[in-house]
């Protein structure tokens, strides 16, 4: 979204975007051109817990939905399914375009399982009868692209990948020197928090199985393993296993630099997994590191299409562990993808992607 907000600015349109507030941030802002108006819920005070969502969705959706027909926008643009139902009440009322911009395959994500089945039911027509109405629907992978124009009968939503910029911070942060991590040690990187499903645990266990001394594995976004992550991890791998605080989005790429492998072990347990393009992997390749990823086809297509790494796998710890080895012992073939990455995050950038956002709001 900032990425996709800074382009519409910086392109002369004038952009308002609506979000929840928190304690730790103001209701009105302007960051890099564009105004960001937080809403503060009076149910936000209700227990967390999934007989007052409704509550507290309804009560976010009249608000921005109130603002939103008083700021009388040429265009309202929706961020998933959370987002759609708000903006398609906005275009209705103000008879201004849609765009549906969908970050996930959302009627075959894992998030279905969080909620009961009458309510997902019910959420999976509210999608196709929206969709059907939205002037443009985005996308971020082109397998996503393909079931959403089967599954809605539309046409083929425009792919506007999840790349990075060119890092405008060239003061690179040094990984080692920060954590005491020899310097010829070899590290692997995980971007990102620790969520379920995202492999984290197949990460852990392969990585324990390794057993080099000189293997490092580092999490960049989380300050310590989960209370639901139960690892029993051996002294001697504990000690070479670290954690980084979350960042600025613009000074992720410039920290990664210090590391060696990038990492994702995504599971493909649901459609929206298997078909994910996640800007992780991009993040990985603008920082020039070798990439070990799950052979998921979008991923696996971005691999061997650059060539800038090894896939394994899906949900084979026995295969991660491999490819890990195999790593270590071929130094050569690492500074070998670490190249060939440098030359893909030339033309793997948002500065050539956002051209077909414009397009989209063009239209």
């Amino acid at each position: 979204m900032l990425k996709e907000t800074t382009a519409l600015s910086t392109a002369g349109f004038q952009v308002l975007v609506f979000a929840l507030w928190d304690l730790k941030m103001p209701q009105l802002e302007i960051i890099e051109g564009v105004k960001v108006h937080r809403f503060h819920l009076r149910s936000r005070v209700l227990p967390r817990c999934k007989i007052f969502l409704p509550l507290k969705f309804a009560e976010c959706a009249l608000r921005m939905f109130w603002l939103g027909v008083r700021e009388r926008p040429d265009i309202v643009h929706a961020h998933d399914l959370d987002g759609l139902t708000v903006a398609y009440l906005i275009a209705q009322c103000t008879k201004c375009s849609l765009i549906y911009d969908s970050h996930e395959l959302w009627s075959g994500s894992g998030h279905l399982a969080r909620y009961p089945n009458l309510a997902v039911k019910m959420a999976v027509v509210v999608e196709r009868l929206m969709v059907k109405r939205a002037n443009e629907v985005i996308t971020v992978s082109d397998g996503i692209a393909m079931i959403m124009k089967k599954n809605f009968g539309i046409r083929r939503p425009t792919v506007v990948r999840n790349l990075p910029d060119q890092s405008s911070d060239n003061e690179d942060k040094d990984m080692r020197q920060l954590l005491g991590i020899p310097a010829e040690s070899v590290i692997f990187l995980y971007i990102g928090g620790i969520i379920p499903d995202r492999g984290t645990d197949l990460i852990l266990e392969a990585f324990t199985r390794v057993g080099d001394p000189k293997a490092h594995l580092v999490f960049l976004g989380q300050r310590e393993l989960p209370t639901w992550l139960e690892a029993n991890l051996p002294s001697g791998v504990a000690n070479r296993i670290h954690f980084l605080p979350p960042v600025h989005p613009r000074q992720v790429i410039s920290l990664a630099r210090g590391a060696d492998i990038g990492l994702h072990a995504i599971r493909g347990n649901s459609e929206s997994h298997r078909l994910c393009l996640p800007n992780k992997l991009f993040e990985y390749i603008h920082a020039g590191l070798a990439v070990l990823v799950t052979d998921l086809p979008e991923m696996a297509t971005i691999v061997s299409e650059h060539a800038v790494g090894c896939v394994f796998r899906d949900n084979d710890v026995k295969s991660l562990e491999s490819k890990m080895q195999f790593l270590l012992a071929h130094p050569e073939k690492v500074k070998q993808f670490r190249d060939a990455s440098r030359e893909a995050s030339k033309v793997l950038t948002w500065s050539a992607e956002k051209y077909l956002l414009l397009a989209v709001y063009q239209r």
